[in-house]
């Protein structure tokens, strides 16, 4: 046999060789899921997973029947029925539209949207990840994330640019469709009630009347000033002021427990020093709890004895400091693990026709379609559109999601250094919390 002809199948062999292990090595790691990670290293990733197994795509998935002790089912919530709206009610699609996406959170929030899937006993037929990212890893994440889940599209908007260069919002819309009914959701919603979009959707669907109806969102301006001031949820945190022994400030490998129980009470050689206005101590730094009389030293009792107190609860802006934020973030942890997710819920509550911010809601396709969607999306929905129809906007005060925060709540602004949230260790206690009881598992199962 010439020496030609033993070269050509020799690359052959090697070829097919290569692509045998490429397949072997792609079927595997779907069964593996990110533990945790850090977005600026460029540190080797495959070592931060570990062995998960999967709800595997398109097989169906056994929901566990509700049980007589209260506590299977977090807050009461039940395994929903499709057909609940009753004939001719529901829409004939449910839509999750995600503004995406930052791999730092979207890596979390996955693990929520596949819970809510149809086949694994949600509500949602199709996920639209809507991609107004610009990081190369952030792409390359959610075109990863898109193909290995038969339900996820990936979506690029176009139009005139923003002064950031990038398109704006109101483009995605132009994606809707009338007999169809949409769940914008912002990549860095953290938490999600079993019965958070549930609830929404019914609401919408009972009540057409309605624009659009937005969960109750933790750590959302508006929502911020009714369960802080008006049902007292928020606890009195405030950061440690050192750095304690044994300190890991790693993403990559360093996890957390989620539970405020592990957390030390705070102490301080410096007094109450820390205010509102006050930068990171440190990057990584907890916030821990305080004696029960001494709310009156914390963040958010100050925004409460403020002149600031009107934009807290009026502005259409971004402007809760992250400090109040991170108050909020502990507290609901707090109240997670303790089953008191009922202090933050109420009834309905109907917007004033004033700009607010949409993090988490539900609106009809047909709207959309008869009413194109222009300029700030939120400031459409909450303002324009309910001006322009007559009709209200309002928060479903019994679904609870939980937002992280806002650009001002996560990088510098106003003078102040750091990265706000992003300097805590919260998103950590997110993904520790999200890996224990949401990820990989149905609808319905126990979130505690």
């Amino acid at each position: 046999m010439s020496e030609s002809r033993l070269r050509w199948r020799y690359s052959v062999l090697s070829a097919l060789t290569l692509f045998t292990l490429f397949l072997l090595f792609s079927s595997s790691a779907s069964r593996f899921k990110l533990s945790g990670w850090s977005d600026d290293s460029n540190i080797d990733l495959s070592g931060q997973f570990e062995y998960q197994p999967a709800v595997v795509a398109g097989a169906p998935v056994q929901v566990p029947a509700p049980s007589s002790d209260s506590t299977t089912l977090q807050h009461g919530s039940h395994p929903p029925s499709l057909d609940v709206a009753g004939p001719g009610k529901r829409p004939h699609k449910i839509v999750g539209m995600v503004f995406a996406g930052r791999k730092e959170y979207v890596s979390i929030l996955d693990c929520y949207l596949q819970r809510n899937l149809v086949r694994n006993g949600g509500w949602l037929d199709e996920i639209m990840f809507i991609m107004h990212v610009n990081r190369t890893q952030d792409i390359v994440y959610l075109h990863d994330l898109t193909d290995n889940v038969p339900e996820y599209t990936l979506h690029e908007i176009y139009g005139e640019e923003e002064e950031d260069n990038r398109k704006p919002f109101s483009e995605a819309y132009k994606l809707c469709k009338p007999g169809t009914l949409y769940v914008k959701i912002d990549d860095d919603l953290l938490f999600m009630e079993d019965n958070a979009i549930q609830s929404i959707v019914q609401r919408k669907v009972d009540n057409p009347e309605c624009v659009m109806v937005s969960a109750n969102v933790i750590n959302s301006p508006a929502a911020s000033w009714v369960t802080q001031h008006h049902l007292g949820a928020t606890k009195p945190y405030l950061p440690e002021s050192s750095i304690p022994d044994g300190f890991v400030d790693d993403d990559r490998r360093h996890m957390v427990d989620w539970r405020s129980s592990t957390l030390p009470h705070w102490e301080s050689n410096s007094a109450y020093n820390f205010t509102i206005g006050s930068s990171p101590p440190f990057k990584g730094h907890r916030w821990l709890p305080l004696g029960k009389g001494d709310y009156h030293f914390t963040p958010a009792d100050s925004i409460g004895r403020q002149d600031n107190i009107s934009l807290a609860k009026n502005a259409s802006s971004e402007y809760l400091p992250w400090t109040v934020a991170a108050q909020q973030h502990y507290s609901f942890l707090e109240h997670l693990e303790k089953g008191q997710l009922s202090l933050y819920k109420f009834d309905n509550w109907t917007y004033d026709r004033t700009s607010r911010n949409i993090n988490f809601i539900a609106f009809s396709g047909d709207d959309v379609v008869k009413h194109p969607v222009s300029g700030n999306d939120g400031t459409w929905f909450t303002q324009k559109l309910p001006s322009q129809l007559k009709q209200s906007a309002v928060v479903d005060g019994s679904a609870i999601v939980v937002h992280f925060g806002t650009r001002f709540q996560t990088s510098p602004s106003g003078g102040i250094p750091g990265r706000g949230l992003r300097d805590t260790d919260l998103l950590r206690r997110y993904r520790s919390y999200a890996t224990e009881f949401i990820c990989g598992k149905p609808w319905g199962s126990p979130m505690h």
